[in-house]
């Protein structure tokens, strides 16, 4: 029980801040309320973590985030409030960590803790289950010889990357064009030409 205790406290503590680090009572409880949907799935989502990743979990308080990072053979993210579920194989982890305005992943999934911060209780209808969906049905698109990937096209994961790029560009000023084509910002960042069907 003393466990279960000092975790949450833990993951309160992580997740009290505002973007920018940025803490307060009344700020937390309000973005807390604000984001209610998000934090209570995170925290169900937190729960099956503890049990499938035990002591493998970080958890990192970034920028007013709370990163959940998990050594991985595979490269993928989430985000639920402020709880940004980052897996990556132990040596990009480290360097993930270390150095996060270079980790194009933690960037992009801090963008969809700013548009939780914009939609609020709507979050998880306007993006979340969309973005699942898309994550599920993503496939390959081929341009300029280069393989991206659809999921990367929808209005929601630009949507997070115009708000990185804008928070990121203004606080730090960071160029995010070095990140380009992978995470667009909009339909401005890509040729749509689809090679593989010739077109």
């Amino acid at each position: 029980m003393m466990k279960v205790f000092r975790l949450g406290t833990r993951l309160i503590r992580c997740a009290a801040g505002a973007p920018g680090g940025k803490a307060s009572l009344t700020g937390g409880l309000l973005r807390g309320l604000w984001q209610g949907p998000q934090i209570l799935a995170a925290w169900i989502f937190l729960v099956v973590y503890g049990l499938l990743y035990r002591r493998k979990i970080r958890l990192i308080s970034w920028e007013g985030a709370c990163v959940t990072a998990v050594p991985d053979r595979r490269t993928r993210g989430m985000s639920l409030g402020p709880y940004l579920f980052i897996h990556m194989p132990p040596d990009q982890l480290d360097k993930a960590l270390s150095r996060p305005l270079d980790s194009d992943l933690l960037l992009h999934e801090f963008g969809h803790w700013l548009d939780s911060l914009r939609l609020g209780p709507f979050y998880l209808a306007i993006t979340g289950l969309p973005s699942l969906w898309t994550a599920w049905r993503n496939k390959p698109v081929y341009r300029h010889h280069r393989i991206l990937w659809s999921h990367n096209l929808s209005p929601w994961e630009m949507r997070a990357n115009r708000l990185a790029a804008r928070y990121f560009g203004s606080r730090y000023g960071l160029d995010w064009s070095v990140f380009l084509p992978r995470l667009p910002r909009s339909r401005a960042d890509w040729d749509f030409r689809d090679h593989s069907k010739g077109v």
